[in-house]
Parts: C-alpha cells; structure tokens; sequence
C-alpha cells in the first residue's frame, strides 16, 4: 500500500527560513533605514546584529513602537515564542495601524504548530486559520508586503493547498524580485510535485541573494538526495549543520544519506540527535524504526513507531505501519486493534491485514474451532464482501476473502475463490503478485513461480524494481527478489538500496543453509527431534531450501505426516530447475496425492454418513397425523393459481 504524502521535513522547515525582508527602502528618514537594516540581518539569519540594533534604536526613539515590533519578528524567528507574544500583548493598543503588527502575530501562529507544548499541536487547523487573517488585516493597511504574501504561502501549504501556496509566493516575488526566502519556497513547492531540477533553480537563486542560509543547504541537500547524489547531499546538509546546528530536520537527513551509504551506527547516530532536539519529528521515529527492522529486532522497531503513534495518532499511515510490524512479530490481537482504528479511507488494506492477523490466530492455535462462532471474524467476511463489491477488479481482496473462508472451515468456497482469482485476467502488476500468492495457498509453487517471474520481467522503473524486490525479500521468494534486484542493478550499479537488499538476501539464504547443516549433524547422531527442529528453522529462513523441505519430507513421511510431506515435495517442485530431479520428486509427490485423496474420499464418506445418522425418521403414527391434518386444512387459492401449482 503507498499513501500519498507531503514530505513533513519541507513542510516545517518553510517556516525555518526567516519570514521577514525589509519593505523596499522609499524614505530616507532615519527610522525607515534602521528598520531596513534590522530587517536585512533578521534574513540573514544574523539574529545577534539584528537584536543589537533593536536595542540601539529603542534607546534612541523610546516611543517609537516599531522597534518592539520588529523585536517580537525576531524573537519568533529564534522560537522565543513566549516573550515575541508578551510584547504585543504589551503594545496592541499603540500598535494596531502597522501592517507588521498583524503580521509577527501571524509568525507566532504559525510557528506554534511546531512547539513541543501539545496545547497548540492539538490545534493546527485554528492556528493556520487566525494566521491567515491576521496576514489578510496586515495585506488592507498595505497591500504591497512582500513578507506577508510569504507567510501567507506557508500558511496555505500547511493546510494542503500547493495551488494557493505558490500563487502567494510568486506575488511576493512580484513585489519583490529579490525576495530570498519566497525563492526558497517557491523551489519547496516544485519539489512537493517531484520537479527537482526547477526546484533547484529556485533554491541556487535564492543562495545568491542570501549564500549564508542553512535552510537552502538543507533544501539543496534533499534535491541532491532525490536524485541520488549522496556526496553532493552529504555536502550541503553538513554546510546547513554548519550554519544552523540545532536543526533537528538536517539532522534527519543527514541521518538518511548514511543508512542509504550503508554507515547504518551514523545514521542511527543522526536520527537519535534529530529527535533530542526535536521530540516530535514523526520522521526520525520511522525512519529508526526501518533500521531496527532491518536489523530483525522488531521490538525496538515498534517501540519507536509507538512513540510516533503517540504523536500523530490520527495518521493513517503510522497506524498501518505499526499494525503491519507487529502482525510480522506475532502480536496479532494488537495488531488487530490498530488495523480497527484506520480511518474509512483505508479500510481495504485495514480489513486486509485483520483478516490476516485471524488466520495467524487460527494456524498457531491448538484448537482452531474456536474462531467458529467468533463474531468479529465473521464480521470481517461481511466487510470483505462489500469491498468486493466496491473494487470488484481487485485480486487482492478475493485472496483476502480466500483465508477468511478458510478459517470458518469452508474449504471448499476457499478454494473456489482461489481458482477465481488464477483464472482472472492479469490488469497489472499488483494482480500478477496477487496470483502468485493464491497459486501458492492452492500449493502449486510452479504455477506461482511463474507467475512471479513474469511481474520481473515487465519493464519497469528503478524505484518500481526496488519496491517488488522488497516485495519479495518480505515474503521470502528470494530467487525473485534477487532478480528485481538485478534489473535495478542493471540501470542504476551503485544503488545501495540495491545493494544492501542482496548482501540480506544471501545472508539469510547462508543462515538456512546452515540450520540444514546442523540437521544434518543430528541425523547421523539419530535425534530425530533436533533434527526436525533445525529443519523448521532452516525453512523459516527460507521456505524454499530445497535440501531442508526433501530431509524434512522424509521425516514426516516416516511420522506418517502426509499431509506436510506433500507440502514441502511440492514447494521443492516449485523450486527446483533440474529436470531429472523434478521427475524424481514429482513420482514421490504423486504418490502422496492418491494417498491423499482415498483419505480425503473416506472422510467425505463418513461425514455423509454422519448426516444420514443425524436424520430423525417420521414414524408411521406421526405420518398419518400430518396427512389427516394436511386434508383438513383447505387453502383460499384461485383455481388459475392451482394450475399453475399443477403444472410446476
């Protein structure tokens, strides 16, 4: 599943960069070039002049309330949020005729979203709303503020809409063309709809009218990134650190170019310290999370998307993320109830993972008839079918559908809804996955392997390849993932996303490799109990190991485990390319199935015969007394209706 988002790093961060610019210098009175000046060093980020002219200047005209005015912009822009309000509070009476009044009251709004104090978190959409009036008071007493159609942008951007947003910033620039920071945010809304190369012109303007911003090396840092340029990347976000080294959104970054080098103690490193310095950056929490999934400690994983959750609990995407790992660590009531907390929007991919949190119920359970009469199960089929109904094209569901149904012991409906999802026309390569998953729950991992192999080989891009190959590394069809790997590896040599994925693969293929290994120490010792353990944990590594499932065969045959024999003869079938092995295996394999099938005649035998014996025979007394009753009782029907009685 891909939710489609705005990058939450640019989005703070447009507010990163100073809101204010000086109004174009049109009087030469003392005041105005003062106010130009002070101005000037809060753009550039040079809060300690600008402060320092602050105070010259209030000593030198006491009433004057500009000066406190453009003191409250500077503290806002050093997130001294507390004493920037306490001042306006202090001068709103005397204050109310300049447009920049309303403005640095905006500023307050608008960087209150991004405090740590949840009073104002809990309330974004209100504070954007009385920025955006304040900035439209400030726009009647003058409608010529570049500043303020800045902030303006920024305010429409948060609340989602890219289309106001620019059309703000580029009337600040045709106020004033120079406009650094309106530059900048113009590049962020070119690189919100993946346009990096204009998104770069704008940012490379932007740092030749202002060179010492440590917002636009972090931008051009993102873009180089993007592109996948991680020594350019690395340069820019070690120059905006330079310039600005509490910025927790650099830090973030830095820490995704090490991970993407490979340097995953740096990267966790730089994650760590983006979050000390700002608790709630969501992004750093996931992006550890990913690391510590990586790694296999699913634990710490959860714990950092919990912490994440906590945050942003409304966020459809976290709550699906962390449903999704902690049904992966076996945690399938939790999961259960973070998939029930998906918002509508989602609900298809939250049914989805329910209906796979109660199968997994169902398998690890020693008594799986309890699921029968459980209501939620049952109401997840009902839910089921109504997204069905509503994406009737979609394979996914009908697979979704087919582990339900088997769950509630209903086979054969099972069954009937995998062989509808094989037989349905392949639409793309979602559909073509899909198949493969259901050819294997049908257990023909020829036919699966197939099919997979046919979703590599369509023509796709280099993110499209890395994604399927995740795809597979995840559902542990590593022979697929390793080709996916080699398309991408074809376009792009160096991608260590790539990279990393193939060193994990054959790791673990080594891992299994050696668990079959011990198996082996320990069928010549005799101890059919270790080996048969060390075989389960060479296939929980990689299914389809084929020495581990033939010695595994062997076992269960020998246990009289026909049913598992047969499993792991066909997932060798499905795995293996040599011919003369697979006629081999599949004589053996055959065998089991008419073993198989007499069983399953027999058992259907009896439980006709059970339904026979549960049939009540009417004795002849009682049958007499229904006919007598049927005769006393003469129905008011219309002698046409009769007929037609007759005649049916």
């Amino acid at each position: 599943m891909k939710i489609k988002k705005v990058s939450l790093s640019v989005l703070a961060l447009l507010l990163a960069t100073n809101l204010s610019i000086a109004a174009p210098k049109t009087d030469s009175s003392s005041v105005n070039q003062k106010l130009f000046e002070i101005n000037n060093c809060i753009e550039n980020n040079d809060f300690r002049s600008a402060d320092r002219l602050i105070y010259q200047s209030a000593i030198e005209y006491p009433s004057e309330v500009q000066f406190q005015i453009a003191s409250a912009i500077s503290l806002t822009q050093q997130d001294k949020l507390d004493s920037a309000q306490d001042i306006l509070d202090t001068i709103k009476k005397s204050s109310l005729k300049y447009a920049d009044y309303y403005y640095a009251q905006a500023a307050i709004y608008l960087k209150r979203i991004d405090t740590s104090n949840m009073r104002f978190r809990a309330k974004n959409d209100t504070l954007i709303q009385l920025a955006i009036n304040q900035l439209n008071y400030s726009l009647k007493i003058n409608s010529k503020n570049p500043k303020v159609y800045n902030a303006l942008g920024v305010a429409e951007l948060k609340r989602g809409d890219l289309y106001q947003a620019q059309v703000n910033f580029e009337k600040a620039l045709q106020v004033n063309q120079h406009y650094s920071t309106a530059l900048d945010n113009l590049g962020s809304v070119y690189y919100i709809t993946n346009e990096l190369d204009k998104a770069e012109t704008y940012y490379k303007k932007a740092m030749a009218e202002n060179p010492t911003s440590a917002t636009l090396y972090y931008h051009l840092a993102q873009v180089a990134f993007k592109k996948d340029d991680l020594q350019k990347a690395l340069y820019y976000a070690n120059k905006s650190l330079d310039l600005s080294p509490k910025s927790t959104y650099a830090y973030n970054l830095l820490g995704e170019i090490y991970r993407k080098q490979g340097n995953e103690a740096a990267a966790v490193t730089a994650f760590k310290k983006s979050i000390f310095l700002m608790p709630e950056n969501v992004e750093a929490y996931i992006n550890l999370a990913g690391i510590y999934e990586s790694r296999g400690d699913l634990t710490a994983a959860i714990e950092e998307l919990k912490t994440c959750y906590s945050i942003v609990p409304d966020n459809d995407s976290v709550k699906l993320n962390l449903a999704d790992m902690i049904l992966s660590s076996g945690q399938y009531e939790d999961a259960i109830k973070y998939y029930s907390e998906v918002s509508d929007k989602y609900k298809t991919e939250s049914i989805e993972g329910i209906a796979s949190a109660y199968f997994s119920l169902a398998t690890e359970s020693a008594n799986k008839s309890m699921f029968k009469s459980n209501r939620r199960l049952h109401d997840s089929l009902v839910y089921i079918d109504k997204a069905i109904k509503e994406n009737p094209d979609n394979l996914e569901l009908y697979l979704t559908k087919s582990k339900l149904t088997r769950l509630i012991h209903n086979q054969v409906e099972s069954k009937e809804v995998l062989l509808k999802i094989v037989s349905a026309p392949n639409a793309n390569i979602s559909d073509l996955l899909t198949k493969g998953d259901a050819y294997i729950a049908l257990q023909q991992y020829r036919d699966a392997r197939n099919i997979f192999t046919q979703a590599v080989k369509l023509d796709k891009d280099v993110e499209s390849d890395l994604n399927l190959a995740e795809y597979f590394t995840y559902n542990k069809q590593y022979r697929h993932a390793k080709d996916a790997i080699q398309n991408v590896l074809a376009k792009a040599p160096e991608n260590t996303d790539a990279i990393n994925n193939l060193i994990f693969i054959n790791k673990t293929i080594e891992q299994s490799n050696e668990q079959y290994k011990n198996a082996v120490h320990f069928k010549k010792e005799g101890d059919k109990f270790f080996q048969k353990v060390y075989l389960n944990k060479s296939l929980k590594l990689d299914p389809n190991n084929i020495e581990s499932n033939l010695m595994l065969a062997k076992l269960l045959k020998k246990e009289k485990d026909i049913y598992g024999a047969s499993k792991c003869y066909k997932t060798v079938l499905g795995a293996l390319d040599n011919e003369k092995q697979i006629k081999k295996v599949a004589k053996w394999s055959k065998k089991l199935d008419k073993k198989i099938a007499k069983i399953e005649a027999k058992k259907s035998k009896k439980d006709l015969v059970k339904k026979e014996d549960n049939i009540v025979p009417i004795k002849d007394s009682e049958a007499s007394e229904a006919n007598t009753a049927k005769e006393k009782i003469v129905p008011l029907v219309d002698v046409k209706e009769v007929e037609v009685q007759e005649n049916k």
